[in-house]
């Protein structure tokens, strides 16, 4: 007999919470009172189960004490001619202690696995918060790589030699504003800095032309940013300068010259 082996085959687990067949039940009963070793493994097990269920600190539903206990009774009757038969079997200590440590140890298991279920489902939940304010930190954390790009890109547009700072000044109907046109005239390529117009009426967007030898081309219309990067616009070639009107949703196709905001000519 291996006793190592039958006490980590977890067989005095199953007895404790009840898993076992009542044929199994008895070999325990059997092993124990033959191997103190195998009494001793019993005993530690249940102590152990029993500080589990102190500390959880929560206690099983209350119905689950009196069903346990008339299961017992159902499955082993006591009488007094059952109680003079123990006695002269030579088991009874052993036998009627196993009985009261296997109750305790099925309440704490209960108790434990109670508390358990209840653990889980508010582990369940915090674990749903935590992820649920990962994916925003990580979505955060997208925007703002996204606008580091931006910027990154926009000073390197700035600073750029390929590129021709042409400034559109204020003209009577806004005097103090002001927009930037950033314009590679190789690649046709035409950022446009927009953040120092008037906030437009409802309604209405600014429109971006170019003006060509042959007339004034919309390279766009546009909301005013909500910071200070720069605005993609439409590409063209050979401008001699560039104008800013203030038109209907969605544009119009000749700019509207009492309503022309800024201004800028191009540098030779």
């Amino acid at each position: 007999m291996n006793i190592k082996e039958y006490i980590s085959s977890g067989i005095l687990e199953q007895y404790l919470l009840g898993d076992l067949s009542p044929a199994e039940e008895k070999e325990v009963d059997k092993m124990m009172s033959q191997y103190p070793e195998i009494r001793q493994e019993y005993f530690l097990l249940a102590d152990t189960f029993e500080k589990m269920a102190l500390e959880t600190g929560t206690p099983p539903p209350p119905a689950l004490k009196e069903q346990l206990l008339d299961a017992i009774t159902d499955e082993h009757p006591s009488s007094s001619q059952d109680d003079k038969e123990r006695k002269s079997s030579g088991n009874s200590p052993l036998m009627g202690l196993a009985a009261i440590v296997g109750l305790i140890g099925l309440l704490i298991a209960a108790g434990i696995a109670y508390n358990c279920s209840l653990s889980k489902g508010e582990l369940n939940n915090q674990l749903q918060l935590l992820n649920n304010q990962v994916e925003d930190i990580n979505t955060q954390l997208a925007e703002k790589d996204q606008q580091i790009n931006q910027l990154r890109n926009n000073l390197q547009i700035i600073g750029s030699p390929d590129f021709n700072e042409i400034n559109l000044g204020g003209l009577p109907i806004a005097p103090q504003a002001f927009a930037q046109v950033f314009w590679n005239s190789s690649t046709r390529e035409v950022y446009l800095k927009a953040d120092q117009l008037p906030q437009p009426e409802a309604g209405k967007q600014y429109q971006l032309w170019a003006i060509l030898e042959e007339g004034p081309l919309s390279i766009g219309v546009f909301d005013l940013p909500t910071d200070a990067l720069l605005l993609r616009m439409s590409e063209v070639s050979n401008a001699t300068a560039f104008a800013i009107t203030l038109e209907p949703q969605g544009g119009v196709e000749s700019p509207t010259m009492d309503a022309m905001y800024v201004f800028g000519n191009v540098s030779s």
